[in-house]
């Protein structure tokens, strides 16, 4: 948006100067030229307002300059329409730029039919009409008057997250929490909230000073793609911390990658420095290491439904050391989990900071994962301090409980993706049907119980009073919002049909939910079965075929076709040595001695047989003397 000035004098005067020079003219009989120049006001609009005051009165006339007045197209219930849809539409992740914002406020000020505002220039009278939407002087204007709105950059935020934070998924969490905390009747110091984050050997620069106007501005990193590390890290509700536990991307770990980090840290090696079920296993054992829980001090263990999460080796040892587990509904962790919410965003910076500091101490020098240890161990201590800890807790409503913290404004988000399920469709279309039907005459008119109209304030409408056409046309402008000029985003209902499961909030640790994660990592196990089965028999299939090819190679009568054969078999027998796992496919078995004529015998070859050309058939040159070559000439 632009700030032009005004090259006129429009509102530049006061009220008070207005008021002495309409005062002089009228009792001194001063001229309004001479009023204009002496009292420094506009002559035009002193005309207008002496006119108003000779007609009217003194008292009726307002001397108040109104500077926007000529841009304001809209009226003050209308511009307050259109203030409510940018936030609500803000709310909802969908928010207007200011290009958009023009364009509704074109297509709202023509839906209205107000008058569009004209421009000097004789080529465009109505540059509204013209462009599509309204003027970046409007929008300036727009955004004085508001001071409520202004211009910010959003976070990029999925659609996963914005439709799973709904108030059904919060509240089935909150319960969860609730019950474990009643029955096991746990203290703050027992509530714990474990996640993993990502560390790499590059860092993100932070701002520099530099000189004004410089178009590209270096900063030093260890290379264009670092290395990841997980780091995997523990909190409780008093803001206590276990050591961190790091996955390093090796294959045998080894204790000088935990070189110089914090007393007590743990580490594995994964190949891609992923979580995977093994290394979280490793990771709960040191977690049992610290925290120390038992079936007489029991704990709760708050984290995300990752599948590496679900193993029932780690559920059986946590039930056995007295850990309950609770997870949190899916894409919810940015405004339920403790760590994400106030913890791992200063980490995050205090890691940056301190790689910097390190490449300036080491010159020439690059960071590897045997430093990751060291400089994340700093960026741990001052991150992960007692009070940002407790923070996190006390934002997402565990402790204190505060399970109705959440307003109705945190779930505008999910508003696009609500919708009810198809069942319940069929339930309203099947209630629909047994409405009770009055017979009239002829005619068969249902009858329905129309829900109570909202209550709408018209105190700032205006009452028309007229003809049934005036009152009808009153109505429909009346009734024109920026909503229904553009309406909100909305999803369309769901298909009834397959649906793929969706995972919530449950307590691990509980029988019920035991059972069915063995029922279906047992599903998983004869699924995978039943894939390498089918490969199987696709591979058999295909040396079944190769055998075939073998053989009608070995029918031709030339030699070198026979040896060509052999050398076929040889390397199709290699191949079969050479499957996964060290099995010896079955087609190799069958490929032994005799193996072509069995084939062939299995399979009778059909079709003219035509053998390729042998180099043998080539005629071959006689051999040189002795006494003609290099070697041999005198």
């Amino acid at each position: 948006m632009r700030n032009r000035k005004a090259d006129s004098k429009k509102g530049s005067w006061a009220a008070d100067d207005m008021e002495k020079a309409i005062e002089d003219i009228l009792k001194n009989n001063l001229s309004e030229r001479k009023a204009a120049e002496t009292y420094n006001v506009k002559r035009s609009t002193l005309k207008r307002r002496l006119r108003e005051a000779r007609s009217r009165g003194t008292e009726a006339v307002s001397y108040q300059p109104y500077a926007v007045s000529s841009m304001r197209i809209f009226s003050v219930v209308e511009e307050e329409h259109l203030v409510q849809y940018c936030l609500s539409a803000a709310k909802m992740g969908y928010g207007l730029s200011t290009l958009k914002l023009r364009s509704l406020a074109y297509e709202y000020a023509a839906k209205l039919g107000k008058r569009m505002p004209h421009s000097r220039d004789r080529e465009r009278e109505n540059p509204w009409q013209e462009c599509g939407k309204a003027g970046k002087d409007w929008v300036m204007a727009f955004m004085k008057r508001h001071p409520e709105l202004s211009v910010r950059k959003p976070e990029a935020t999925s659609l996963g997250r914005m439709a799973a934070f709904n108030r059904h998924n919060v509240d089935h969490f909150y319960a969860n929490v609730r019950r474990v905390l009643v029955d096991l009747k746990l203290e703050p110091h027992q509530v714990w909230n474990y996640d993993e984050t990502g560390v790499t050997t590059v860092q993100v620069p932070e701002r520099v000073i530099a000189g004004r106007g410089d178009r590209q501005v270096a900063a030093v990193t260890s290379a264009e793609r670092g290395t990841l590390v997980t780091m995997c890290n523990a909190v409780n509700a008093c803001g206590a911390a276990i050591p961190p536990f790091y996955i390093f991307p090796r294959v045998h770990f080894k204790e000088v990658f935990l070189r110089n980090a914090i007393p007590g840290s743990g580490g594995a090696a994964q190949r891609s420095g992923w979580m995977v079920e093994s290394t979280f296993i490793e990771w709960f054992k040191h977690f049992l290491k610290h925290a120390k829980p038992t079936t007489d001090e029991p704990m709760m263990l708050l984290l995300d439904n990752h599948k590496t999460h679900l193993s029932i080796e780690f559920i059986d040892l946590a039930k056995e050391n007295g850990v309950t587990v609770v997870t949190f509904p899916p894409h919810t962790s940015h405004k339920m989990q403790p760590l994400d919410v106030s913890v791992y965003g200063p980490f995050k910076r205090a890691y940056n900071r301190e790689i910097d500091s390190w490449l300036v101490s080491n010159p020439g020098k690059t960071v590897s994962i045997y430093e990751v240890a060291e400089i994340s161990g700093k960026a741990w201590s001052k991150a992960g301090a007692p009070i940002n800890i407790m923070a996190g807790f006390a934002s997402a409503g565990i402790h204190p409980f505060q399970p109705d913290k959440w307003t109705d404004d945190d779930f505008s988000l999910s508003q696009v993706t609500d919708r009810p399920n198809p069942q319940v469709i069929d339930d309203l279309l099947q209630a629909a049907d047994e409405v009770p039907v009055t017979h009239s005459g002829d005619r068969c008119t249902p009858t329905f119980e129309s829900p109570p109209s909202p209550s709408v304030n018209h105190s700032d409408t205006p009452v028309v009073s007229g003809p049934a056409v005036s009152g009808n046309v009153a109505s429909v402008l009346s009734e024109v919002t920026p909503e229904s000029v553009r309406p909100f985003p909305k999803a369309a209902p769901r298909k009834a049909g397959f649906a793929r499961k969706r995972l919530s909030s449950e307590i691990l640790t509980s029988t019920p939910v035991k059972r069915r994660l063995m029922a279906e990592h047992a599903e998983r196990k004869m699924k995978q079965k039943g894939k390498k089965c089918k490969v199987t028999i696709g591979e058999q299939e295909a040396n079944e075929v190769n055998a075939t090819e073998i053989s009608k190679t070995c029918k031709g009568k030339s030699r070198s076709n026979k040896a060509k054969g052999k050398t076929l078999v040889k390397k199709s027998r290699k191949k079969g040595r050479d499957q996964k796992d060290g099995k010896q496919n079955k087609v190799t078995k069958a490929l032994g001695r005799g193996s072509a004529a069995e084939s062939v015998k299995r399979k009778p070859i059909t079709g003219r047989y035509k053998p390729p050309r042998s180099p043998s058939k080539q005629p071959k040159l006689p051999r040189k003397p002795v006494w003609l070559t290099k070697t041999g000439r005198l």
